[in-house]
């Protein structure tokens, strides 16, 4: 089972970045990685690297240190860090090579996990074929390392910024039987969070 690590970064030179991650990855031939740009706060980037396993995050790490991968980047600062393993996912093959991201993050208090979670699988099942279908990609991520594991991560990406647009704005854009399932899970969260992002790059590039 793959390893996806997700660090959320406040960039003090954003085209530094973006050209030195880029240019690092050409270097080591590297395509489990991608790049997402905040459309609200530009200097806040969702980093992602993708993993087979811990033992390719330790090797990929320690090339990165000896490449001086950081002078590379610039100064950042990393509000967030986590490893995530993924629940739900309908394009498990990447297939769909979207623009735009909305991404949510919210904590499940302990003692709803188990009914969350259920009622997670139930919400992605719903509509999951109905959204491959219409071009948006769903993936669905829970955290197993980093502080506050009982995270998850809900991700939504879409092929025009009209999409994305229209998916923030309509709150009926679920079908009935997701609406009612929306409506007995957001109770039992808190910390909710989300973002709307632009994919500067994506996984398998």
């Amino acid at each position: 089972m793959s390893i996806t690590q997700l660090r959320l970064a406040k960039v003090k030179d954003p085209e530094k970045l973006i050209k030195g991650l880029k240019e690092h990855s050409k270097e080591f031939n590297r395509k489990n990685f991608a790049i997402f740009r905040s459309l609200l706060t530009p200097n806040f980037f969702i980093l992602m690297t993708r993993y087979e396993s811990l033992s390719e995050n330790i090797a990929q790490k320690n090339e990165n240190q000896s490449s001086n991968m950081q002078e590379k980047l610039g100064g950042f600062e990393i509000l967030d860090n986590g490893f995530y393993s993924i629940i739900n996912s309908n394009d498990p093959k990447n297939s769909l090579k979207n623009k735009y991201a909305v991404i949510g993050q919210f904590t499940i208090p302990l003692e709803n996990t188990s009914k969350v979670m259920n009622l997670l699988n139930l919400q992605f099942e719903s509509n999951a074929e109905e959204n491959f279908s219409n071009g948006i990609r769903r993936v669905q991520m829970k955290k197993i390392a980093g502080m506050e594991v009982n995270k998850v991560i809900n991700y939504s990406s879409f092929p025009t910024l009209e999409t994305a647009e229209y998916f923030l704005t309509n709150v009926t854009l679920s079908p009935e039987t997701s609406n009612k399932i929306l409506d007995l899970m957001i109770p039992k969260l808190s910390n909710v969070n989300r973002g709307i992002f632009e994919i500067l790059h994506t996984l398998g590039e």
